[in-house]
């Protein structure tokens, strides 16, 4: 009998009106940890010190589904800092939001968790997002790390 541990996760979007905070949208769908993801969270298991954990948030325009190798995003369109990270019960959710005044004019398609070192952990296709000053985006890349 073999003991693992299972590392994937989901993504959701949420849209919400700029003015009135109303939710106009939102979607919930797979997230792929990738391989140079997984060998950031084996080196910080090992308390490698070189290695940072998450802490950016790239979003782009390209739809093609995340495979294992993927090391960034297909169409990288907008970086920032994470808004929030958090850990609670086993899972990492990491929280990116986009003020009315941020990434207006560009359809989003893609997301991914970066650390400093531009080493992707993870990334995710999602239906198009159209980005203008009338709306908020909120993006939750939340990674569930269970025993199998």
């Amino acid at each position: 009998m073999q003991d693992g541990i299972a590392v994937q996760g989901f993504i959701e979007v949420i849209e919400h009106d700029a003015q009135t905070g109303a939710e106009l949208s939102r979607y919930r769908g797979p997230n792929r940890v990738v391989n140079t993801g997984l060998d950031m969270i084996a080196d910080r298991l090992r308390q490698n010190s070189g290695i940072g954990g998450a802490s950016l948030y790239a979003l782009g325009t390209n739809s093609t589904p995340p495979v294992a190798g993927n090391t960034a995003l297909l169409a990288e369109a907008f970086r920032g800092t994470l808004t929030a990270t958090r850990v609670s019960a086993g899972e990492l959710t990491m929280t990116m939001f986009l003020g009315s005044t941020q990434g207006n004019g560009i359809t989003f398609k893609e997301g991914g968790a970066f650390n400093a070192e531009n080493t992707l952990l993870c990334r995710a296709v999602f239906p198009d997002k159209a980005k203008t000053s009338s709306k908020t985006l909120t993006i939750l890349h939340t990674i569930p790390i269970t025993a199998s």
